[in-house]
């Protein structure tokens, strides 16, 4: 529950109608007395001190918030934790839309589960409703604690006494009760699916999908941003994936979110990683020379790298084919392996790989390194890559178009290329280690949505 702050305004507030600046609290009519909609209000106990001598108290709306000065501004934002004030507005508008959510569908599901003759509504999507283990970590405890003492009115006209399901008004959503076409018209059969359906749904997809999925449906997107799914997409990448096999939530200020946005991670779906290589061949002139003068050799190769999110499986690939040619040939691999479970029958589930380009491999990450081990059938092969971060991650990633960046874990830079013919890659035991030159270009991650 956030403290209930008070903010000393140097503004002379002007005289706002009561429906403008007064919220009604715990009051079920969410209209005035001539039927208007209340005003789109900061989440309670949100209140503006005025400076005159009469010391009241006005309810923090909208209006009011763009009329006090920008430093008063940043100061309250700073006050509730917020870096900047768009990150405090963007906060306030989503704990409103989480607190209105909670408050009518929670009663939209109870009315119709009491109603059994009325079975074909009584799937109604409940945003605040928590999923997973009921021994979750304390991070998801306040999290889910902090919408369901609300007590908002919510901004919308009445709805119609004779109708339960998911509509939009504004930026704010309502409960009608529609028929069991009407719903089907207007949102498809996933209107009528429960959370825990969706939430087994969308555990088929990759994690980098559930950000798409946010922009599909307003209900979709309080269910998937919320810290229970955050912590799910976090077990499923960095569980996996990491070497000590642990979360460490804490070091990320116990933001299962925040742990998703920065620990590194390689990304498992949606495409692959590559790097290209060029350089320009010297031509050495002798009597068997058969270059014409003027020619240009230029070298070009690829490295391919496919990460699994089940097993930490990788397909590795090493060739002069280009993206476009390649990826059907990922695809190929991918369907056949695709029935053999991870750490059975490891030496079958390499054989059926058919091209001879393409060979499978295992990774792990620890910290921001990524290690990757592969086997030829004449040498073993493992790199060592590190995940550019910041700027850097975005200028090799984006180039020059500083609008585009903001993508995380798409770029690596190639940091040790090691072979062994025995597999050992201890380098002070081993007698076989053969150290490459690595080439100064990034991994970089291609999207495509067939992956």
């Amino acid at each position: 529950m956030t403290p209930k702050s008070k903010k000393s305004s140097s503004l002379q507030l002007p005289s706002v109608p009561e429906t403008d600046a007064v919220v009604a609290r715990g009051d079920d009519d969410d209209s005035g007395e001539d039927g208007s909609l209340l005003p789109a209000v900061f989440p309670p106990p949100f209140t503006v001190e005025t400076k005159d001598d009469s010391g009241a108290l006005w309810d923090l709306t909208w209006p009011i918030w763009h009329m006090l000065p920008r430093d008063e501004r940043k100061a309250l934002a700073i006050q509730h934790g917020c870096k900047s004030i768009g990150e405090f507005e963007e906060l306030m508008t989503l704990r409103r839309a989480v607190g209105n959510s909670n408050g009518t569908f929670a009663s939209a599901v109870e009315a119709s589960r009491v109603a059994e003759a009325r079975a074909e509504t009584e799937f109604q999507p409940n945003p605040g409703k928590k999923h997973g283990n009921d021994n979750d970590d304390q991070d998801d405890a306040s999290v889910s604690s902090g919408s369901s003492n609300d007590t908002d009115v919510v901004d919308r006209k009445p709805a119609a006494p004779e109708k339960p399901a998911f509509v939009v008004v504004g930026d704010s959503a309502c409960v009608e009760e529609l028929d069991y076409a009407e719903k089907l018209e207007r949102g498809g059969p996933f209107l009528l699916l429960s959370d825990d359906v969706l939430l087994n749904l969308f555990s088929y997809l990759d994690v980098h999908m559930f950000a798409p999925l946010a922009l599909v449906s307003p209900h979709w997107k309080s269910f998937t941003r919320t810290e229970t799914v955050y912590k799910q997409l976090c077990i499923r990448s960095y569980l996996s994936q990491s070497r000590r096999k642990a979360l460490h939530v804490g070091r990320f200020g116990g933001s299962f979110r925040n742990m998703l946005e920065q620990r590194p991670r390689v990304r498992t779906g949606g495409g692959l990683y590559v790097l290209k290589y060029s350089h320009i061949k010297k031509i050495i002139r002798d009597m068997w020379t058969d270059v014409p003068h003027g020619a240009i050799l230029e070298t070009v190769y690829y490295r391919y790298l496919y990460f699994q999110e089940r097993g930490t499986r990788v397909l590795y690939a090493l060739t002069t084919t280009s993206p476009h040619e390649m990826i059907p040939r990922f695809l190929k691999a991918k369907k056949a392996a695709a029935h053999f479970a991870p750490g059975k029958n490891e030496q079958n589930f390499k054989n059926t790989v058919e091209d001879k380009a393409v060979v499978w491999g295992r990774y792990e990450v620890q910290g921001s390194t990524l290690r990757v081990w592969a086997t030829h059938p004449w040498h073993d092969v493992m790199m060592e890559m590190n995940f550019l971060s910041g700027d850097e991650e975005d200028y090799y990633y984006h180039g020059s178009n500083t609008e585009t960046w903001g993508a995380n874990f798409c770029c690596m830079r190639f940091a040790k290329h090691l072979s062994s013919k025995s597999g050992n890659f201890d380098e002070y035991y081993s007698r076989d280690l053969v150290d490459y030159k690595v080439p100064d270009e990034p991994f970089r991650f291609l999207r495509d949505q067939r992956l």
